[in-house]
This record gives C-alpha cells, sequence and structure tokens, in this order.
C-alpha cells in the first residue's frame, strides 16, 4: 500500500522485488484528499488473483533518500522504482475490491 495526497506530483513509487515472489503480490496506490482525508482515485500494479507481480525486470533501481556524507545518494538495489503509468487506474472502491479479492464486498 502506498499513498501520496491529490495534486501531488508523485509520478513514481518504489516496491520490493521480492513482493513478485508472492502469489497475488500487487501494489495499491491510494491517493487522498489533505483536507478531508477522503480516499481515491487509486492505482492497481499487480495480475490477476494467484499471479505474481507483472515483470519488473530492468526497472531502475531506487536510490536512498538522504545522501552520504559527500551528498551522493547510494543505489539500493533490492529496491525497484516503477512509474505510476505501469499501474491500473481505479476510480472508486468497489472495483478495487473486486480487483483484489475477485468479488464485491
Amino acid at each position: 500500500m502506498k499513498a501520496s495526497f491529490r495534486g501531488s506530483t508523485v509520478r513514481e513509487t518504489i516496491i520490493n522485488p521480492l513482493l513478485a515472489a508472492k502469489p497475488s503480490g500487487c501494489v495499491v496506490f491510494v491517493w487522498f484528499d489533505k483536507e478531508t482525508l477522503d480516499l481515491g482515485p487509486f492505482a492497481f500494479f499487480g495480475e490477476s488473483l494467484g499471479k505474481p507481480l507483472p515483470d519488473i525486470t530492468g526497472t531502475k533501481a531506487g536510490c536512498h533518500t538522504k545522501g552520504n556524507a559527500q551528498g551522493v545518494k547510494a543505489k539500493r538495489p533490492m529496491i525497484r522504482t516503477i512509474p505510476l503509468s505501469r499501474f491500473e487506474k481505479i476510480a472508486d472502491i468497489d472495483p478495487l475490491v473486486v480487483r483484489l479479492f475477485g468479488k464485491s464486498a
């Protein structure tokens, strides 16, 4: 689960590639209203139930958020950066529940 406020300029998120080894592994990105904390829209990165994540080989490695003493932000080889453009956009919670669990609540 990843989140950001509506109107943010975030265009990518990071994930651990070990998530790909889990059946039904996925990432849900949630946008929220800063004033009311209302949730939505959503974005989903994954495959159908029981399947692993889509192939993320070839995606760029993440970097540490803080630099070392020289200001260099070291690579994090076990973290991958995924553009939000690769996520499936989902407008409401009901379709997200179906995408996650295969049926509505």
